[in-house]
């Protein structure tokens, strides 16, 4: 028993072209909400940096002050050595704060790093995805003309 072979009309050019130019509105309504995923997502990143550069001014000033202070114990520790043998315990302490600020510090840095690196790779995907847009502007272009 033979099948019968149901055919399809052709495509006509139009048919094509209608077919090309909807694919390509999705396209760029695609490519367009993604555009605005990305800058609210930016809008984010700029809002964390705002903040973290708050913080970070603030480190500062309190490094400042505890720099201060610590010139302020040096000359006073001076004093307290001649009289007291218990001045080492002293400095141990201060030690302490100082590498605890240092690690604050270091993660503050470890963090703006990885923000960094979050956004190197967005940079790459929106520069892929822009490569990708130019070759189907072109593959589409022959097709309208």
């Amino acid at each position: 028993m033979k099948q019968r072979a149901m055919t399809k009309p052709e495509p006509t050019i139009t048919d094509v072209a209608n077919a090309v130019q909807d694919l390509a509105e999705a396209m760029q309504t695609g490519f367009a909400r993604l555009e605005e995923r990305f800058e609210n997502r930016f809008d984010g990143i700029d809002q964390r940096f705002d903040k973290l550069e708050e913080r970070v001014g603030g480190v500062e000033e309190h490094l400042g002050n505890v720099e201060e202070r610590l010139g302020g114990v040096e000359t006073r520790l001076g004093g307290v050595e001649e009289r007291t043998g218990g001045v080492e315990y002293e400095l141990n302490m201060l030690t302490r704060r100082v590498g605890s600020l240092e690690e604050s510090v270091d993660d503050m840095k470890g963090t703006l790093h990885g923000v960094e690196r979050a956004i190197d790779k967005d940079s790459v995907t929106i520069l892929d995805h822009g490569r990708r847009i130019v070759v189907l502007e072109k593959s589409v272009s022959p097709v309208l003309a």
